[in-house]
């Protein structure tokens, strides 16, 4: 798989994941760009569903979201 190859992913629930989970730490999407050294436009992508986060920022968010790879990443045809 390559740095950012997100064929079986789905990109709209992995960004609802995102979503609710950067809400239920109450941060701020700016916030999570920072702790991210991503830009805030990233992290609205991310959320919207537009783009997943590259795979080296994905362990990173895990943590910082108190989360795993499988509480953030929805994989095609699985419910959330």
């Amino acid at each position: 798989m390559g740095k950012n190859d997100y064929r079986g992913f789905d990109m709209v629930k992995t960004g609802q994941n995102i979503e609710r989970l950067i809400h239920e730490k109450n941060m701020t999407y700016q916030e999570v760009a920072n702790r991210m050294n991503v830009t805030v436009q990233a992290v609205y992508k991310w959320r919207k569903g537009k783009c997943l986060p590259s795979w080296d920022v994905v362990d990173e968010l895990c943590k910082m979201l108190d989360t795993t790879f499988d509480g953030l990443i929805v994989r095609r045809n699985e419910e959330t």
